[in-house]
């Protein structure tokens, strides 16, 4: 997984992007850490905290299997959970090919509550689906 820098919006747009990619389920904050420190990735195990991401929501990168990542616990496995996979790449700064994968991980469906929600806010779906 790439880590990509997000660049900051102004303007009417920026208000557009919030609404569009509003968080339902809560504010998710970075979590305490200490570089060096290791933790429990959800999905790779244990890994060792090298740094913080430039999202919107800064989080924790991870070193483990598998290269360097965010760390998938805490909040960003609540939001992964519950809010749409387009709220989750556009807050914590990542692309759609690492929010697959940590669903896949926490098993959780393709659609979501907050997807539907989203669906649901643009016009796309009456709600029932």
């Amino acid at each position: 997984m790439q880590l990509r820098p997000w660049i900051r919006e102004t303007g009417a747009s920026n208000l557009a992007a919030m609404l569009r990619h509003r968080l339902h389920f809560g504010a998710y904050k970075t979590p305490r850490f200490r570089l060096g420190q290791r933790v429990e990735d959800l999905r790779r195990g244990t890994v060792r905290i090298v740094g913080l991401s430039d999202g919107r929501i800064q989080w924790p990168i991870g070193y483990g299997p598998g290269g360097r990542s965010l760390v998938l616990y805490r909040g960003l496995a609540r939001a992964v959970r519950r809010e749409s996979a387009a709220s989750v790449q556009h807050w914590f700064g990542v692309g759609p090919a690492a929010v697959n994968k940590w669903r896949r991980a926490l098993d959780v469906p393709r659609w979501n509550e907050g997807d539907l929600r989203l669906k649901v806010a643009n016009g796309r779906c009456d709600g029932r689906t």
